[in-house]
C-alpha cells in the first residue's frame, strides 16, 4: 500500500512559541460544505492532548463529554472539560474528529496573545515535526502526515 505524505511549512519567529495557521471544523459542518474556522495554533510538544478555547468550542458546537484530569506546567491534576468532534485542517488534509480539552488559552492573562488551539502530541505524534534554522531570526517547520 502506497503512503501519501502531506506537509505544511511556515516561517516562525524564534522569540515566540512556534505557531501556525490551521482550520478547525466538525465533520457535520464539513459534510455540509462549510469552510473551517481559520485560527492561530501554538505547537506544544509538552501537551499530550490538543486543546481549544471555550470560544471555539462554542462556535463549532462541539459535544461535551465530561471532564478529564490533566497535568500542566503550573498545575498537577487539574480537572478540565472534555469535548468531542474537532477536526483540524492543515492545507489539504483533515485530522479528526478528536477529543479535545477546552481551556482558556490566554498567555499571561494578556488577551492580545490569546490563541484558539494548542496542537498537542496526539496530533504532532501522528507524523514528523521538524524545526531547523532557516535564518538568523526564524525557524522553518514542516509537519508531515503519513496516511
Amino acid at each position: 500500500r502506497k503512503k501519501t505524505i502531506f506537509s505544511v511549512s511556515g516561517i516562525l519567529p524564534t522569540t515566540d512559541v512556534p505557531q501556525m495557521n490551521c482550520g478547525v471544523i466538525t465533520e457535520r459542518h464539513y459534510a455540509n460544505g462549510m469552510e473551517p474556522v481559520e485560527v492561530k495554533a501554538y505547537i506544544d510538544t509538552g501537551c499530550n492532548r490538543s486543546s481549544v478555547s471555550p470560544r471555539l468550542a462554542s462556535l463549532l458546537g462541539l459535544e461535551y463529554r465530561g471532564t478529564t484530569t490533566v497535568d500542566s506546567a503550573t498545575e498537577k491534576g487539574a480537572e478540565v472539560d472534555l469535548y468531542y468532534g474537532a477536526c483540524f485542517v492543515f492545507g489539504n488534509i483533515m485530522v479528526g474528529p478528536r477529543f479535545v480539552t477546552v481551556v482558556d488559552l490566554i498567555d499571561d492573562g494578556d488577551e492580545s496573545k490569546s490563541v484558539d488551539v494548542l496542537l498537542g502530541m496526539d496530533i504532532i505524534g501522528m507524523g514528523c515535526l521538524t524545526i531547523k534554522p532557516a535564518g538568523e531570526k526564524h525557524y522553518q517547520f514542516r509537519f508531515k502526515f503519513d496516511i
